[in-house]
């Protein structure tokens, strides 16, 4: 039997929307109780609209095409070909309705972001796949990255199967490649240093519109840096720990702004560089032994 769900989207975009309008800041994830190809692809398009900052998807499948090298109609090639780094695309061939992106969506927003990989992760209640229901060659299909092969790569999907005895979700990445945790935790540092230099903004009878000014957004950004690369997030490496990868924050000054700056009040010129922390989910061993 090869499955495909062909049910026509109801519309969730216009849902999206109307959510995202009665309430913007209650919500972060999507997730949907739905397989419908039409659905998952509408909700994946409205979700990476948002931009960074914005909303995220967990969403599950099982139409087997997805697991054919050859096809590229499927859910997977299509959203691969749209480059989404803000959605999570997961099959389960052993249940159709597993709530896979549910249970990983649960996971993934209840740690501190930048603390977490999605893979090696265990889902309670959802079915792991098996060798019968999911093979060596379609889980590869899904997703090329081993060990030996190492970087997300295929369909740049995500599967959920038993492997040496464990229930494993593997690897944890979006559409366009980028592991989850990255988005999510892109997501935290974007708004949280938003939320942070608005304080500085509001937080005074005025920031004056010099040097010293300047400095006190300029630290609002360092410090979030600082918090990023700290326990419990570990999203950043601090600086130090690799000279080519510092933390680095970019204030402009003063007497490099524009008269229209001045009259607008609007300052640009701001950056700032760090190195990425990452993690470690393959790893190559070779030893001998010596009798």
């Amino acid at each position: 039997i090869q499955f495909s769900d062909v049910s026509a989207d109801p519309g969730i975009a216009t849902d999206l929307a109307a959510m995202q309008s009665a309430n913007a800041g209650a919500w972060y994830a999507v997730i949907l109780d739905s397989n419908s190809v039409a659905e998952v692809e509408a909700a994946e398009a409205w979700c990476e609209a948002t931009g960074v900052g914005g909303k995220v998807g967990f969403f599950n499948n099982s139409d087997f095409n997805n697991t054919v090298v050859a096809t590229t109609t499927d859910l997977f090639t299509v959203s691969q070909a749209a480059s989404y780094k803000r959605s999570f695309l997961q099959q389960n061939n052993q249940a159709l309705c597993c709530y896979a992106g549910a249970s990983i969506g649960s996971y993934a927003l209840s740690q501190p972001p930048g603390s977490y990989t999605l893979g090696f992760k265990s889902q309670p209640g959802v079915p792991a796949d098996s060798d019968t229901t999911l093979t060596e060659a379609q889980a590869m299909a899904l997703n090329s990255m081993t060990a030996s092969n190492p970087g997300t790569g295929a369909k740049n999907g995500n599967y959920y199967k038993t492997v040496a005895g464990q229930n494993w979700l593997t690897p944890g990445v979006t559409p366009q490649g980028q592991f989850m945790d990255l988005t999510i935790g892109l997501d935290w540092l974007v708004v949280n240093m938003q939320a942070d230099v608005a304080a500085v903004l509001a937080g005074l009878p005025k920031v004056p519109f010099d040097d010293f000014g300047l400095a006190l957004i300029g630290d609002a950004i360092l410090n979030r840096l600082t918090i990023a690369c700290a326990p419990p997030y570990n999203l950043i490496l601090p600086s130090g720990q690799d000279p080519k990868r510092p933390i680095n924050v970019v204030v402009p000054k003063a007497s490099s702004l524009t008269p229209t700056q001045r009259a607008t009040r609007n300052v640009s010129g701001f950056s700032y560089s760090a190195g990425l922390q990452g993690a470690i989910q393959t790893a190559t061993v070779n030893g001998v032994l010596t009798p």
